[in-house]
């Protein structure tokens, strides 16, 4: 009986020395993981955002200037409106990934090479332009060199951002957010003055085609007409569906272009609100622009349209 209870006194003796053990343990290794927490970018003090351990000159600031900025003892200052770059929250996981993909110093050589790593995973980058959510393979030096694909996700890559963006339920705010990042990174690439062949614009990603918009959301070739073509139309009431009346036709001599018929296939009908036949079963669409011109190039522009009448 004695020698039971000795056995069950040390018994107890050790489990009690493996909680203190267990405890000093935890304590420790909470005490270690604090300060790594607080170096998350989400849990960073700074106004920017970043990767944790990447160069603050990869930090995207959280806000930006609609105006000038200008320079005050040494300090930028914004004439003009302070607003949130980002559609949604500055510091998550969209947004550091976007500052390491749009790292402005990433440009592509001339030739559209990149330079290498010397570990695999730094290997295989190749030249990309980004535009409305979409990764192109591009060749030029305003380009960005991103690897395409890796294993891991510690690894920032075009098939990691497409699935950021393509997000069930943030997809949108984190498409909008990563086209935000881009054109910082331009901003950033324009602002250095010595490398100008480095700063991707719409008439560099369009290649030759009209090309309109901002960089990073540009519109190229027939969309930009298009778009030229619906500016024209004033919006209309939600409270009334009904076409805007057309403005008044100013006096004009015959061959002013308001009313001009220099697009192939067209001939004066007659004046008034701009009618567009549609496919050739004599349905009329009622459009209110500004001139016939503007009505001659909606028609132009869209498939179905046979005919008008201004």
């Amino acid at each position: 009986m004695p020698c039971t209870m000795m056995l069950a006194f040390l018994f107890g003796m050790k489990v009690v020395a493996d909680l203190n053990v267990s405890t000093f343990l935890a304590k420790d290794a909470m005490h270690n993981t604090l300060p790594r927490r607080l170096q998350w970018p989400r849990f960073s003090k700074a106004d920017c955002v970043k990767q944790a351990g990447a160069n603050q000159a990869q930090c995207i600031p959280c806000k930006k200037c609609i105006g000038r900025e200008v320079t005050f003892q040494g300090e930028s200052q914004c004439d003009g409106e302070v607003v949130n770059r980002f559609v949604g929250n500055c510091k998550r996981d969209a947004t550091v990934l976007a500052s390491q993909l749009f790292t402005p110093w990433h440009f592509c050589n001339a030739d559209g090479g990149c330079p290498q790593g010397r570990l695999q995973k730094f290997r295989g980058r190749v030249c990309w332009a980004f535009n409305k959510g979409n990764f192109t393979r591009f060749s030029g030096p305003a380009g960005v060199c991103i690897k395409e694909h890796w294993r891991s996700r510690h690894i920032p890559t075009v098939r990691y951002a497409l699935a950021n963006m393509q997000h069930g339920v943030n997809g949108g705010k984190n498409t909008a957010d990563f086209v935000a990042a881009y054109q910082w990174s331009m901003e950033q690439r324009k602002s250095w003055g010595d490398r100008p062949e480095t700063v991707m614009t719409c008439q560099l990603f369009c290649m030759g085609q009209q090309a309109c918009g901002k960089v990073g959301d540009c519109s190229c070739g027939q969309e930009c007409v298009r778009m030229s073509a619906l500016a024209l139309v004033p919006p209309n009431d939600h409270r009334n569906p009904r076409p805007a009346p057309a403005p008044a036709p100013p006096v004009q001599i015959p061959d002013q272009k308001e009313n001009s018929t220099e697009l192939a296939g067209f001939r004066k009908l007659g004046d008034g609100a701009c009618l567009t036949e549609n496919n050739g079963t004599g349905t009329l669409a009622l459009v209110a622009v500004a001139n016939l011109d503007a009505c001659q190039r909606l028609c132009a522009i869209e498939g179905a349209c046979l005919a008008i009448e201004f």
